[in-house]
């Protein structure tokens, strides 16, 4: 008997099939939807930047900015960019101290970090580096995240301290420097009071929350909410509760704005300005308050909005306070990206590493 071979079905009237294309999976008026909607933010995002830089050329002298370009000194940009890692190095070392009421984290995983951070918000805004360091660290040690937002706030209020003190040694030294002065003087009435706040929060012992009153008036779900987070984010904030360490941490964090400043004085020589050092000290802090707001990537535009503003005030003229104002970010963004960049490849940081929500076991595991 013969065998009987398989019968495959054939219809002419029917056309082979073939993949779909994305597009093809969706209806016609929703095809494309949401590239458009992207391509709008980032066109108004780079409208922004262009017209705060359009700002700068109109009002200042792009000549002379030109011909301050043209007398760059390499030896003193190098210095620059020197002592701008030698500050970020004693950023990393702070934040390892303010670490110390979560765990020991060793200085090179943290330099790493720190560097592919601020690399990170070079490019994407909102600061989105921060949120970096909180995930990546957690991820690579199992630290718990909100005593990593405790430590970040605890590093803004040093911060801060810092600046105000920084402040006091260079406002004096502007034109017109009464209403700056008054200006800082409020400042620092507002940060006296968050610093208090922050240490007794940070000198708060857990095991009396239940005795708040504050506690006691939260329904179940806040009362458990807190139970949750709270123990993690005031292990974060303990450093600065105890004389020792907050002081180390703090002499640290004004090392490392020192080491800033004077970065942007090299950078001024390089130029061939020759402004008192306290100038750049206002500069420095100017900059660095304006990236904190900032919804730009790299702070674009409103960096050399504010360091024109500063150099004007200290003496320099439109030309040279473009040019350095322009000029210096160049080395700054440079000077992160690189690094940033060798730090990015050394972690091997993925999306995932950013968006999961769950611990991760030191060892290469998982773990809820």
């Amino acid at each position: 008997m013969r065998e009987q071979q398989p019968r495959t079905a054939s219809r002419p009237d029917v056309a082979p099939s073939r993949a779909r294309q994305p597009d093809e999976e969706r209806p016609p008026d929703e095809r494309g939807r949401r590239r458009p909607h992207v391509s709008v933010r980032s066109a108004l995002q780079l409208a922004f930047t262009a017209s705060l830089i359009g700002l700068i050329l109109w009002r200042t002298d792009v000549g002379g900015a030109i011909n301050v370009f043209r007398q760059l000194n390499p030896f003193f940009a190098l210095a620059g960019i020197g002592l701008l890692i030698s500050s970020n190095t004693l950023h990393a070392l702070k934040w390892q101290k303010l670490l110390g009421g979560l765990g020991h984290v060793r200085l090179r995983e943290l330099f790493a970090i720190f560097w592919s951070s601020m690399a990170t918000n070079n490019v994407i805004p909102l600061r989105a580096g921060d949120v970096l360091r909180v995930q990546v660290l957690a991820q690579r040690t199992g630290l718990p995240r909100t005593g990593i937002v405790g430590t970040l706030l605890t590093e803004r209020v040093l911060d801060a301290a810092c600046f105000l003190l920084l402040l006091a040694i260079g406002v004096p030294a502007l034109q017109g420097g009464r209403a700056l002065v008054a200006t800082a003087v409020v400042m620092a009435v507002l940060f006296f009071g968050i610093l208090g706040a922050t240490v007794m929060a940070a000198r708060m012992e857990r095991t009396k929350l239940q005795h708040r009153w504050w506690f006691q008036v939260l329904p179940r779900r806040g009362r458990e909410a807190v139970e949750g987070l709270l123990p993690g984010f005031l292990d974060g904030l303990r450093p600065l509760g105890s004389w020792r360490s907050g002081g180390e941490a703090g002499a640290l964090a004004v090392g490392a704005w020192v080491l800033e400043a004077l970065a942007y004085w090299a950078f001024g020589l390089a130029f061939g300005l020759e402004l008192a050092v306290t100038a750049y000290v206002v500069v420095m802090v100017a900059v660095n308050f304006s990236s904190a707001v900032t919804i730009l990537p790299a702070n674009l535009g409103l960096y050399e909005l504010t360091a024109v503003g500063v150099m004007t005030a200290m003496g320099a003229s439109g030309g040279e306070a473009t040019a350095y104002a322009i000029g210096s970010h160049l080395l700054v963004i440079f000077t992160i990206s690189g690094v940033g960049l060798l730090t990015l490849w050394y972690l091997r940081i993925g999306l995932e590493d950013i968006f999961y929500l769950r611990g991760r076991d030191p060892r290469g595991g998982a773990k809820a």
